[in-house]
């Protein structure tokens, strides 16, 4: 009976030739995509590994879930998408064999030879789809580590100017432990995307497989007329709305993978609006593109008197030390260079509310009247203007009378302290206390550009020495390769070995480099992660696309009698593909109406999340929506015309006797 049944599944492929052709194709795509998406874990692990060794260091799991949790959620994406398309195209398989099915079942097959019949079917298309999607994904694979390398080796410029001993290096790695892995999961997503409609069909007796009982669902409910598509499309758009309604199931599974496609292509325009965003609002507002930095290594433990967390840092640099080197750099061709050192943690301030504005008082009266506090030292040139800005004796602190937050997604700056605020209590992490007397204080517009950058403390000193984890020397000079190669030398040699070795080994680090260089890093971030992901969904939604094909064939191939009835009563050719060309827009109205429902829900949900971190202008991804609106509608026409191209060629007569 193994020989029957597979004979009969080699005959069902070869007398649909098309549908078989659009099933080999969605079943090679979905190899591939997991083949690429395996191979490219492999090769992130194997450049990890490069990298950290064998077991990835004291960071294994970090590191590890760079690539796993990625790859399983993009496999699990196509497995889901798979299975939705590839059992759709099997259902409509078995539908059309359903009487053939009864016929065996008189003669004395099981249930299970039934199955076995589908299967084989599947297991044909297997042996011929997933061996090209296996190469395909292996080419698919060596494309995306190509585009990644290039990316890589602008990254690796840009990580020797800031880590001086890190290198990453991508290489096409083919594991196959990892292909066997893909092609394992992609014959179970055959196998099973088969066995469903198989087990369906082979539940039904045989009397009803013969009359085809279920075949045509009768709704007892008369379709509710529309007027408004009556008038608008006339006699054709009524029908194709009756249609449409009533093969609803015939068009599901079409329906879902397309606005599967389309949650991702919503979803990823929003998020690409939305890292723009972000990119944007961690970039320094200083003008001054050439950045030089001294970085104290520091560790923290709980203080046991007081319970804070108290930071130690291992080479602090002091105010002193900091403008020495200013002046070192600003020897260069009469650069001017600006020196700042900050101090994030070792203080903080109680003050009462009689010392705040209202608007201040208001935003700390839950949480008390506690303050972080930054402490902030300028090179002696800067200072001294700033003193004199702030009206103040060189000497004196001077405070910073502009706080700036994220009011709900925007950015927003007020006054925190009352103009009568003259001495500061500060308070170190052990308990100890510094009072500081305030001289003089900024306002929002005197506050230099240098001193303007996101994530601040809630109060902001800045005092005439002090010793610093930190201190950085902005410059903007006219030979920027020139001056960057005097400032790292000059840094080597006042801080020997500081961009050769790490925190753990020295206790500090050093760098120069440009400003922009975070944000090129951030802007490849973007790009690569856009390209990645944009191309993920296109060919997750060319999976969908044969679905697509393979529905609007066989629609018009089973309802061959239907339009002769038609043409019988008057209806032309091309009343017929209007009507199919409005079934169709019904069922891309829905796609788009699901699709973009939940992939803004998705961008609105992720937007708001960032948002309430950071003050960022995200845009609504119009363009998006417009791409996805015209992709869809020209998908459905192309493949409507395609499938209904012979209609004109029927003979209505012979249509309806052979039926």
């Amino acid at each position: 009976m193994k020989r029957i049944t597979s004979e009969l599944a080699y005959k069902q492929l070869i007398n649909n030739p098309f549908r078989s052709i659009a099933s080999m194709i969605a079943i090679a795509l979905s190899t591939a995509l997991t083949t690429a998406i395996c191979c490219m874990a492999a090769s992130v692990n194997d450049m990890l590994v490069h990298i950290y060794g064998a077991d990835y260091g004291k960071m294994a799991s970090g590191y590890r879930s760079i690539f796993i949790i990625p790859a399983a959620i993009f496999t699990l994406l196509v497995v889901f998408m798979s299975i939705t398309v590839i059992s759709n195209v099997f259902k409509i398989s078995a539908g059309e064999r359903t009487s053939s099915f009864g016929t065996l079942k008189c003669v004395g097959a099981t249930q299970k030879q039934i199955v076995e019949s589908v299967l084989w079917e599947a297991l044909i298309l297997s042996a011929v789809g997933i061996v090209c999607g296996f190469f395909l994904g292996l080419g698919l694979a060596y494309l995306g580590v190509l585009i990644s390398e290039h990316y890589v080796s602008e990254l690796n410029s840009l990580v020797r100017l800031m880590v001086e001993d890190m290198t990453f290096s991508l290489r096409f790695v083919i594991s196959w432990k990892f292909c066997v892995v893909a092609i394992l999961l992609s014959f179970f997503t055959v196998m099973l995307s088969a066995y469903l409609p198989a087990k369906q069909v082979a539940k039904k007796s045989a009397i009803d497989c013969i009359r085809q009982t279920e075949a045509v669902h009768i709704d007892a409910r008369r379709v509710k007329e529309s007027r408004l598509i009556q008038k608008v499309f006339h006699e054709e758009g009524e029908l194709a709305w009756k249609n449409w309604k009533r093969n609803r199931r015939m068009t599901k599974a079409s329906v879902t993978s397309l606005a599967f496609s389309i949650v991702l292509f919503v979803s990823l325009g929003g998020l690409y609006s939305t890292a723009k965003g972000v990119g944007s609002i961690l970039s320094m507002g200083s003008d001054r593109p050439v950045w030089a930095d001294y970085s104290s290594d520091r560790e923290s433990h709980i203080n046991e008197v007081t319970q804070r967390n108290e930071w130690h840092d291992f080479a602090p640099i002091s105010s002193q030390e900091g403008n020495r080197i200013t002046e070192l750099l600003r020897e260069y061709e009469d650069t001017d260079v600006y020196g700042v050192g900050n101090d994030y943690t070792t203080y903080y301030a109680v003050l009462d509310k009689e010392q705040l504005t209202d608007e201040m008082a208001q935003m700390k009266e839950e949480e008390g009247y506690e303050f972080s506090v930054e402490i902030i030292t300028l090179d002696e040139l800067h200072y001294e203007e700033l003193c004199e800005t702030a009206q103040v004796p060189v000497g004196s602190a001077i405070l910073i009378n502009d706080y700036s937050y994220n009011n709900h997604g925007y950015l927003k700056h007020i006054v925190p302290f009352q103009e009568s605020l003259q001495t500061v209590n500060l308070f170190y992490m052990n308990g100890e206390e510094a009072p500081t007397a305030i001289a003089g204080m900024l306002s929002e517009e005197q506050v230099p550009q240098e001193l303007i950058y996101p994530n601040t403390n809630e109060l902001r000193l800045i005092v005439p020495s002090a010793s610093v984890r930190g201190y950085a020397w902005m410059a903007s000079p006219d030979d920027i390769d020139g001056y960057m190669e005097y400032a790292q030398e000059t840094l080597d040699r006042e801080f020997p070995g500081g961009r050769e070795k790490q925190y753990e080994q020295l206790g500090f680090i050093t760098r120069v480099y440009m400003q922009g260089d975070y944000m090129k890093i951030m802007n490849m971030s973007i790009v690569f992660a856009t390209i990645f992901l944009y191309a993920f969904a296109a060919l997750l939604a060319l999976i969908g696309v044969t679905n697509l094909v393979t529905t609007a064939y066989n629609n018009v191939k089973m309802r061959q009698r239907e339009f002769a009835m038609l043409q019988s009563v008057g209806m032309t050719p091309g009343g017929i593909r209007k009507m199919l060309y409005i079934e169709n827009a019904f069922s891309a109205g829905k796609a788009l109406l699901i699709g973009i429902t939940i992939g803004l829900a998705i961008y609105i949900a992720i937007d708001a999340s960032v948002r309430s971190m950071l003050p960022i202008a995200s845009k609504f991804p119009w363009e998006t929506l417009l791409a996805c609106v015209l992709g869809v509608f020209g998908i459905y026409f192309l493949i409507q015309r395609y499938a209904s191209k012979n209609l004109e060629k029927q003979n209505i007569i012979e249509i309806i006797r052979t039926e």
